[in-house]
């Protein structure tokens, strides 16, 4: 039951604004990244726990998670970063 998932510092900028870390989570299609990273293994999961773990719970979230681009740069504007113009670049540890 692994789950991959990315994490933030929410107690810093740009990471600090509910709007940043709600556009990020609409900015990822799971589905495709199950399709073409995992393959036929895996599921898209909505929380930490993977779904089908006991306790695990991905249909509460699915909706406020959903892979939806143009709510996700809606949300980028509404923080301050239209067209993501001024978001500091970022560094992706794996």
């Amino acid at each position: 039951f692994p789950t991959y998932y990315v994490f933030f510092d929410v107690n810093t900028a740009p990471w600090n604004d509910l709007k940043v870390r709600q556009a990020w989570s609409h900015s990822i299609d799971r589905d495709t990244l199950k399709s073409s990273v995992l393959g036929p293994s895996g599921d898209p999961a909505y929380s930490f726990l993977a779904p089908g773990f006991p306790a695990s719970d991905s249909e509460s979230f699915k909706d406020i998670q959903n892979y939806d681009p143009e709510k996700a740069k809606a949300l980028l504007e509404e923080a301050g970063y239209p067209n993501g113009d001024g978001f500091p670049k970022q560094t992706l540890m794996l």
